[in-house]
């Protein structure tokens, strides 16, 4: 009986592959030595267990995990075949809170839920668009202030992106002597004052060197050259470009354009760590901002500003490094390149702006060019006067109050506002739940009416002729839908006339190069003025007052009359 105990546990013990076998994953042959072993000539170690097999997952789970991924596609509206077949939309909802509620605390949803950033434009798009108060007028479009709505910008962006071509003599495109120099001085009077961000009496000396021979220019400070004509070109007027140049504007300016692109990629941009570099790549896309798709200009920038991340103009621990001259100008750049980029997000997607306080670059020093000299070794004092800095320095502040404010980061980024220190108490109030007072609203509209009668006077000032390609790049929506939104809402508001007159001027004054097309944004724009002075209209009419429509809607409601609805929709209205 004992002998057959043993002859078992011998044959239970043999059928168990060898260590060898095991983890080469062969045929055991069921022999000691076995011959695998034999022929490899190795020790046949005979495995007292086996290897563990991997556990298979219980369909209980499966069915969780699969149930938690559908959630999500149907909460991201995304099409698929569900392994069954959801009946109402009743039970899709009740699907997606169970994919929530399974994989989320309350503690998690109630904190996912308040850091959901405000959306801008749906927020706007709200604003007086009820389709009840049309009046005779004719039927109107959708609601439409998305800007990811509109068609596809017609131009294409081909601008944005270099295409070498290693054929081209890039020296041969430059204009002649005369007319650098000219570019030059156009740059200094309507750029230069503004942005800040090339110091003037060492760069004018290295231009001076390098058009004496520009066959052996360097190549980051020929990309900067030929930016600087871009940047010129740009901010001049058609006419004005006709007499100096003697061409048209757009030929000239699609001439450098190409050349810049041709010196950029040259210089290798993309892997520069050169000041000049940098600067020449930003000064470029100022000038094709007026002719680009914001969508593709923000996606370009996101490069850009990468880019002098990885030169860490955003760190003040690195740009103490250097000296006080370039210290300061890397301050100004940064600061020139973050406010840009915020502005074409605001156009585009503002929650890809840069503007927050997660990097600590301090605002630039309020100094002229010549107080700042190549050779110093310490920043000479700074004193509180007007400087030919002033502009470019007020700007970065107040984009630096800006970024700490807990206002604009519920629009940017809501988890980042712990780090807020600025307090927007006017805007805090317009967001609230709680209603506003009739001195509340009046104060906002007082803001709104001085927001639209400066940028009034900017457009009509002789003196700012150079500076309206900045001009140009901001438009005080948010302000004239303001009032708008309130006129349609108290139309016999003590305001009121003023607030009609004030809009009415920034109308024209802002239409008076070019009339409106029938974009989106404008079309919301018109129906709503055609909306709100309905309202007062009926208002005037039960005061027996006479009725005197401001120019603004008597060109509005022609443009209104004349549009081509039936055209409109087949392009996608």
């Amino acid at each position: 009986m004992s002998t057959t105990v043993h002859e078992d546990d011998s044959k239970l013990q043999r059928a168990l592959s060898c260590v060898s076998c095991q983890r080469r994953k062969i045929k055991y042959d069921r022999h000691l030595p076995c011959a695998n072993c034999i022929t490899s000539s190795i020790q046949c170690v005979p495995a007292t267990v086996t290897q563990r097999r991997r556990r298979r997952l219980p369909e209980r789970v499966l069915l969780e995990r699969l149930r938690h991924y559908e959630g999500i596609l149907r909460q991201n509206r995304i099409e698929f075949e569900p392994l069954h077949p959801v009946a109402s939309n009743h039970a899709s909802e009740q699907g997606k809170d169970l994919a929530e509620t399974s994989y989320a605390s309350p503690k998690e949803s109630a904190e996912r839920q308040t850091s959901e950033t405000v959306n801008l434009w749906h927020a706007i798009s709200k604003v007086t668009l009820d389709t009840e108060h049309d009046g005779d007028h004719h039927s109107s479009p959708p609601n439409a202030w998305d800007h990811n709505g509109q068609k596809q910008s017609e131009g294409n962006d081909d601008h944005l992106f270099f295409d070498p071509r290693p054929n081209v003599e890039i020296s041969t495109l430059h204009p002649d002597q005369a007319q650098i120099f000219c570019l030059w001085q156009i740059y200094l009077d309507n750029v230069n004052p503004l942005l800040k961000v090339t110091h003037t009496p060492t760069l004018q000396r290295r231009i001076i060197d390098a058009v004496v021979d520009l066959t052996n220019v360097n190549p980051t400070l020929e990309a900067l050259m030929f930016s600087i004509y871009c940047a010129a070109m740009m901010s001049l007027e058609e006419a004005t470009c006709q007499s100096t140049f003697g061409s048209p504007k757009k030929d000239l300016l699609a001439g450098y354009q190409f050349a810049c692109q041709q010196g950029l990629a040259k210089c290798r941009v993309w892997q520069c760590t050169d000041l000049d570099g940098l600067t020449a790549w930003f000064l470029y896309l100022i000038s094709v901002r007026p002719q680009s798709d914001p969508r593709s200009l923000s996606s370009t920038l996101a490069a850009v500003t990468r880019l002098a991340q990885r030169m860490g103009l955003h760190s003040e621990s690195d740009n103490t490094r250097y000296s006080p001259l370039e210290a300061d100008f890397r301050r100004r750049l940064w600061w020139a390149l973050i406010v840009f980029d915020h502005r074409i997000s605001e156009m585009s997607d503002y929650k890809t702006s840069l503007l927050i306080p997660t990097w600590d670059c301090q605002p630039p020093s309020n100094l002229n060019d010549s107080e700042l000299r190549p050779e110093m070794k310490m920043m000479p004092k700074v004193y509180e006067r007007p400087t030919e800095a002033i502009f470019a320095v007020l700007r970065s502040q107040l984009a630096d109050f800006t970024r700490h404010s807990a206002f604009h980061l519920d629009f940017i980024n809501p988890s980042l506002k712990a780090m807020a220190r600025a307090k927007a108490h006017n805007t805090s109030i317009a967001m609230s739940s709680v209603p506003q007072t009739n001195t509340q609203r009046n104060e906002a509209a007082s803001y709104a009416l001085n927001m639209l009668e400066c940028d009034t006077k900017l457009r009509t000032h002789p003196h700012i002729k150079g500076y309206m390609w900045l001009v140009n790049t901001y438009v005080p929506a948010l302000a004239t839908i303001h009032l708008v939104n309130d006129l349609t809402k108290r139309p016999a508001a003590s305001h009121a006339d003023r607030a009609w007159e004030v809009m009415s001027d920034n109308y024209e004054a802002r239409t008076a190069a070019s009339k409106p097309d029938g974009q989106s944004v404008f079309v919301v724009f018109a129906r709503a003025v055609l909306q709100a002075w309905a309202a007062r209209e009926a208002v005037l009419q039960r005061q027996n007052k006479p009725l005197n429509p401001p120019n603004m809607v008597v060109d509005i409601d022609h443009f209104w009359s004349t549009m081509d609805w039936r055209q409109m929709h087949l392009q996608g209205w």
